[in-house]
């Protein structure tokens, strides 16, 4: 089997002008690992801005997302608290997080206009897990192919 890593899908990030800020991609579960790695004391503040927003967003189907309109006050919490993890995440999804002048960028992206910053990250997130209907079915399909594969691996299931 052929792996065909230039196909990954991108987007363009553009401000308000409609100049070019970034090419992103969506971020993998190494990427997340990572981004965990660098802002691990800062992700506190996340999480509890995550589980009020999860508690807003409750639905009849617990495997809902939260609406645009409590997604985009959930970006705004996370600009307000945690910028330097938007900006890494930024970094990242444009494969600029191991460039040589990745500091002078993170730099510059932490200076981007709010709009612009949340239009990343949308972005970002629309690649990373719109496909599987937000971040909790995704980590639902994921449980699913563990507890599938867990006796070929001689794991137990629960």
């Amino acid at each position: 089997m052929a792996l065909y890593l230039n196909t990954l899908p991108r987007r363009e990030v553009r401000n308000a002008e409609d100049v070019l800020l970034a090419e992103v991609r969506g971020l993998s579960f190494n990427d997340l690992n990572k981004l965990v790695a660098k802002n691990f004391d800062n992700l506190d503040k996340l999480l509890t801005v995550w589980e009020h927003y999860q508690e807003v967003s409750q639905r009849q189907d617990p495997g809902a997302m939260m609406s645009d309109m409590d997604f985009a006050a959930f970006i705004a919490d996370i600009c307000h608290a945690c910028p330097a993890i938007m900006a890494d995440i930024i970094l990242m999804a444009a494969d600029e997080d191991e460039a040589d002048d990745a500091h002078v960028k993170h730099a510059l992206i932490m200076k981007w206009p709010m709009h612009a910053q949340c239009r990343a990250i949308g972005t970002i997130y629309g690649l990373s897990v719109e496909d599987f209907g937000g971040p909790v079915k995704l980590i639902g399909a994921l449980i699913q192919q563990i507890r599938a594969a867990a006796p070929t691996l001689g794991m137990i299931q629960a």
